[in-house]
């Protein structure tokens, strides 16, 4: 059977740029001693690629997610610093923020 559902497309430097203005984290991790956020290093995929992230939302983890993340996103909302998030919970963040809709999304990767 064919569904349709309606997925967001975004290029990954698009969601770097939102994440960088609004978590403060920086391209180069150096000046301020911490990590920077890097989606195609944190997804581990290569070039010419699209990686799905299914049902993004403003609510973004279950139970297992919260516990077993809960101190790296606490980091995270503090400083910025990404440590071993997956991009699956960055985006649910930048949801929450209303900064993306809540839905599926591809990201695109190409450089």
């Amino acid at each position: 059977m064919i569904k349709q559902r309606t997925v967001y497309e975004i290029e990954y430097h698009e969601v770097e740029k939102l994440v960088h203005e609004h978590f403060g984290v920086g391209h180069d991790p150096k000046p301020y001693n911490r990590q920077a956020y890097n989606f195609v290093a944190a997804e581990e995929c290569g070039n010419d690629c699209c990686i799905e992230i299914p049902s993004v939302s403003a609510d973004p983890f279950d139970d297992d997610d919260v516990d077993y993340y809960q101190e790296e996103i606490d980091q995270f909302l503090i400083d910025g610093t990404p440590g071993n998030l997956p991009n699956s919970i960055i985006m649910g963040l930048l949801c929450q923020r209303g900064l993306i809709p809540p839905g599926n999304y591809l990201v695109q990767v190409c450089w």
